[in-house]
């Protein structure tokens, strides 16, 4: 499932909510967590609740819904997340996102409470995939356990530009230019392991709060994809054509992607498994990172497809 750009959208925002169809974000995420004021939580369920079983697919996008944790975590946090997707779960929900996962058993209690909501929609059971977020010193140092938690489990989300860094009160990379984004490197990289460790699909990137600095967002988000990520969060429109450009393969990627296998075709019929490609070596394990990039460009022009059916419809 593409999840190159998940746009957040406000659960208390009902207008943004049908405005948002109109974007080409791959997900869009109706958010009942940190957007929503505590007293606001019971009203922003029922609008989710009812927007979700109004939900036609969009244009090609994928829905997601981001819940409270379900257990207590810093005082302004509602541990409320199973009676938000007792309540706002329905059918037409790809993902569930469960924020603050500290250990393997909370992603399994969030598991069984989707298995109980797809047998009473009569769905197929699993059907439903859900992406644990790690925020916390906490949920890094038991990140190989979440991301083995359930087979339900579809990928993980390091939220070192927010959540984590505010808690060891790092300071964040200030510019474009520093390019290391040290103080994200070590989450980052633990999140991509985990994530490859349980064969799960690359991790999401959290979201850059500066909205007008787009060349920063580019600088955050390539970094993110040289570590394997998958994707990045959006938290406002301009942000999503920066996004999709930079985790989709380039026409040069894909070009070279299928010369290795042609090339690789062609050794193997002579009983190699290797051969010189345009001056560089290239063998079977290239072969399988090549499959990938060919894989992913196209699921990618399928969503684009996808989205231009549903804009001219």
């Amino acid at each position: 499932m593409l999840t190159r750009s998940i746009l957040y959208i406000p659960g208390v925002r009902p207008d943004l909510m049908g405005k948002a169809t109109r974007l080409p974000a791959d997900v869009i995420q109706i958010d009942l967590e940190d957007s929503v004021p505590p007293k606001d939580k019971a009203v922003a369920r029922q609008t989710v609740a009812d927007f979700i079983s109004d939900w036609d697919g969009g244009k090609g996008h994928r829905l997601a819904l981001k819940v409270n944790p379900i257990a207590p975590k810093e005082e302004y946090s509602v541990p409320c997340g199973l009676e938000d997707v007792e309540t706002a779960f329905g059918p037409g929900v790809d993902f569930v996102l469960l924020p603050k996962v500290e250990s393997a058993e909370e992603a399994r209690e969030m598991d069984r409470a989707l298995t109980s909501l797809e047998a009473s929609h009569k769905l197929k059971p699993g059907s439903t995939a859900l992406i644990a977020m790690i925020e916390s010193a906490a949920g890094l140092l038991n990140i190989v356990e979440i991301a083995k938690s359930c087979e339900r489990l579809h990928t993980l989300v390091y939220t070192g530009e927010t959540d984590f860094n505010s808690q060891l009160l790092a300071s964040p990379t200030p510019n474009p230019s520093d390019s290391d984004f040290i103080e994200l490197a070590f989450g980052r990289q633990q999140t991509a392991l985990a994530c490859f460790a349980a064969e799960l699909a690359g991790p999401i990137d959290n979201v850059v709060l500066d909205l007008d600095n787009l060349d920063f967002l580019r600088s955050s988000a390539l970094v993110a994809r040289r570590l394997g990520f998958g994707g990045k969060f959006c938290i406002h429109p301009k942000q999503i054509e920066v996004v999709n450009e930079v985790f989709s393969p380039t026409d040069e990627e894909v070009r070279w992607a299928n010369a290795v296998l042609e090339a690789l075709e062609a050794a193997e019929a002579e009983g190699r498994g290797a051969v010189v490609l345009e001056g560089r070596m290239v063998d079977v394990a290239m072969g399988v990172s090549a499959r990938r990039v060919v894989a992913r460009a196209a699921e990618v022009a399928q969503h684009a497809d996808a989205w231009v059916a549903g804009t001219e419809a």
